[in-house]
């Protein structure tokens, strides 16, 4: 149902309706939900208002959120810690016209704003320059149209319809003023001020249109889901650089010829279950996806001295995916899933230009880029008895022509790095999951221990050697112990967060952060059905630890590595309140 791309998985988010907030019987409702975090001295506040009116079936959500922080505290020497200052300020609002017990329409506007300004340290840039001070704001409009009918007892063939119109214009500017010194080599230039102006534009538009037909055939239960999504995104990124003050010039260039990708998929999935053996369900899928990349070449994309000819993408793909449940008796369930992916280079992978002259480094186009591809095989059991709730999963993929980031491919004329995103020809990923819940006390208060482990092995088997993937996350193990009061008035949790040491090649030259520990201690209060109190105590220990995913392409020796550090001991406090 959510596209063939979503290659390991897919985490879902709805946006929030009026009765989110408002109970059986109620017409109006206001929460504030307020939230202090020592980690970045970040202060948010978010203010929520619902009402309906019963006589015209009227009802509407709005939402206020704003916040402010600073930079965050990591265990490193201050001189490596950037000054910053954000803010952010949103406004949300879902209006719904219900018609019936079974129809409605909606009217979603939303509107995301943010800004950051960061006063660079003298650690973390070239000694090229004196100073420097970067600006960045990012402000995103959204607005959608839905209609949704939803009667399980209709006489219809069509049980189910949901048509959204959605249209989403966001900008990102990154501006920056750089005082750069005075050089001698390869000639003399005297000092001057640089004054960046980055700017992305990614503008969407689409639709989506999902139907359901639920019948009984020959004792066979059929749930049938099927519709067409439909995107079309433009993205344009320009960079323009302005000297002054020493040296005059005045250039834009672009990373990226302007891009528009369009989208489309037509699914069908059959959700079957059997009047004569309700242990079984089967679910078999088949998906159709279009993924159409067109690149425009202008004046500005070949100013960048690395602009090569664009390529266009057009793929096609059937998608088919299969799921089968065994239910045991009610509290455990066997299940396994087959399915086919597909995802082609995103604009910016296939066509990127890319440089940092100050960091000697250029990001080049790949015109040999190849879609992606796999076949991912999962198998499952999942428990729900009245002390203990689990799920053990074990997964394997196979990927033809993985994307697995960009690779160096060696230095240019005039010495300068170059990066390009690379396929591996072969390419598998396995691993386990498990989580538990057991409760040592009979219902839902008292204790109960907690567990979350995650085991993830990815290797590039393009020849006879087993190389690791390098964007494969470690082993990490969540272990707690949590504790209800009764009748839910307060509570508590203890977390422990164990992440090992992650696989990399035989060779590799970047930085791989040692094993961790990290304890968290969560409380709440609830004082009474309107007024809760939360306090966390998080990295109690004061551990300095790194994540994975974002220092794996520095380098180990970096004097300035430390401020990519995890936040060190912090508090989060907060309260929410309701009436």
């Amino acid at each position: 149902l959510y596209g063939s791309d979503a290659l390991g998985g897919v985490i879902t988010y709805r946006s929030l309706y009026p009765e989110d907030l408002l109970e059986a019987g109620e017409n109006s409702k206001f929460e504030t939900t307020n939230l202090y975090s020592s980690k970045n001295a970040g202060v948010s506040n978010s203010i929520k208002f619902a009402g309906r009116d019963d006589k015209s079936g009227l009802e509407g959500v709005f939402v206020i959120s704003r916040n402010n922080a600073e930079e965050v505290e990591v265990k490193s020497d201050d001189k490596y810690v950037n000054d910053l200052e954000s803010e952010g300020l949103s406004f949300y609002t879902n209006l719904v016209q219900n018609f019936d017990d079974y129809s409605r329409m909606n009217l979603i506007l939303e509107n995301v704003n943010k800004e950051t300004e960061t006063v660079l340290k003298t650690g973390n840039f070239s000694s090229s320059y004196s100073s420097a001070i970067e600006d960045r704001n990012v402000n995103r409009w959204m607005g959608a149209l839905g209609y949704e009918f939803d009667n399980p007892d209709s006489n219809n063939f069509i049980d189910y319809t949901k048509i959204t119109l959605f249209r989403q214009d966001a900008k990102t500017e990154d501006d920056s003023v750089m005082n750069k010194n005075a050089s001698y080599w390869p000639s003399y230039s005297p000092s001057h001020t640089v004054t960046n102006d980055y700017e992305l534009i990614d503008e969407s538009y689409g639709l989506n249109v999902q139907f359901r037909s639920d019948f009984n055939e020959n004792n066979i239960n059929h749930k049938i889901t099927y519709g067409v999504d439909y995107s079309n995104t433009f993205n344009s990124r320009s960079r323009r650089k302005i000297q002054s003050n020493g040296v005059t010039s005045d250039s834009t260039v672009k990373d990226s010829p302007d891009s528009n990708t369009k989208l489309l998929g037509i699914y069908l999935q059959d959700e079957i279950t059997f009047d004569n053996n309700e242990k079984w369900e089967l679910i078999p899928g088949l998906r159709f996806d279009s993924y159409d990349l067109d690149s425009k070449v202008d004046a500005t994309y070949l100013q960048s001295s690395k602009s090569q000819d664009p390529v266009d993408i057009n793929d096609e793909e059937v998608i088919p995916s299969i799921s089968l449940i065994y239910k045991v008796n009610p509290e455990l369930s066997l299940y396994s899933k087959y399915s086919k992916g597909f995802r082609s280079p995103s604009y910016y992978e296939i066509n990127t230009t890319f440089g940092n002259l100050a960091h000697y480094y250029y990001i080049v186009n790949n015109p040999d880029l190849k879609t992606e591809t796999s076949d991912s095989y999962e198998i499952g059991i999942k428990g729900n008895y009245e002390k203990l709730a689990f799920g053990l999963t074990g997964f394997y993929s196979n990927y033809d022509n993985r994307i697995d980031g960009y690779e160096n491919i060696g230095k240019d004329s005039q010495g300068y790095t170059m990066f390009q995103f690379k396929n591996k020809d072969k390419a598998e990923i396995f691993g386990v999951e498990f989580n538990s819940n057991y409760q040592l006390s009979p219902g839902e208060d008292g204790l109960s221990l907690i567990s979350s482990i995650a085991y993830t092995k990815g290797s590039d088997t393009s020849t006879s050697d087993d190389v690791a993937l390098v964007s494969i996350d470690p082993f990490k193990a969540i272990f707690g112990i949590k504790y209800q009061g009764e009748g839910d008035k307060w509570g508590g949790e203890l977390i422990h967060t164990y992440t090992g040491k992650a696989r990399v090649p035989d060779g590799n030259t970047y930085f791989v952060p040692d094993t961790s520990s990290v304890f968290d201690l969560i409380t709440y209060l609830n004082v009474n059905d309107r007024l809760k109190l939360d306090i966390g105590i998080y990295n109690m220990l004061d551990e300095k630890y790194f994540n994975y995913s974002t220092v794996r392409t520095e380098s180990p020796t970096s004097e300035n590595l430390d401020r990519l550090s995890e936040p060190a001991r912090n508090v989060k406090i907060g309260f929410n309140f309701k009436f």
